[in-house]
């Protein structure tokens, strides 16, 4: 027999479930940093493109008569560099869809809420607990890929940032 205090194997306990939410909180809280980061990095990029005019310049590369030159080969990987790290950026805000969705994603919905009804006929304690987990799955999932594209976004930048400041040295 189990004692009043001691929560039966198939109720969660309270302290378990206060854990599981902060966990589902947390991946959406870094979720959410992702697509800041990504919106800065963006942000960067075009201001980069709109008052640079070394970056405008750069564009025109091709209408240069010096081919393969140090400067040549610098505007075409800026070129490279700037058209990586902005889809990179974009890649990072696309939203994101993951099967089997949770109670707790509305894309979900009306299934999941009939779930829910029928966990609560039924008297399932678990459902709870099994949904916190399947949405922090999903969440880890979303965060990791866009932390993924934070990263590559950023490498991006910095390397369109070095072609920039070489370009200016060189000119």
């Amino acid at each position: 027999m189990s004692s009043p205090t001691t929560p039966s194997p198939t109720t969660p306990s309270p302290a378990h479930l206060d854990y599981l939410k902060t966990i589902n909180q947390t991946l959406y809280d870094q979720i959410k940093t992702a697509d800041q980061k990504a919106a800065y990095i963006f942000t960067f990029l075009i201001a980069l493109l709109v008052w640079s005019t070394e970056v405008r310049k750069v564009f025109l590369w091709m209408d240069s008569t010096a081919w393969f030159t140090p400067v040549w080969f610098l505007s075409v990987l800026l070129v490279t560099s700037l058209t990586f790290a902005i889809v990179c950026a974009a890649l990072v805000l696309v939203p994101r869809n993951r099967k089997g969705g949770v109670s707790l994603y509305w894309g979900a919905w009306p299934e999941a809420g009939q779930r829910l009804t029928d966990a609560l006929a039924t008297g399932d304690q678990t459902i709870i607990t099994s949904e916190y987990v399947a949405n922090a799955s999903h969440l880890s999932a979303i965060c990791q890929r866009k932390y993924l594209y934070v990263g590559i976004a950023f490498r991006g930048l910095v390397g369109a940032v070095l072609c920039h400041i070489a370009l200016l040295l060189i000119r």
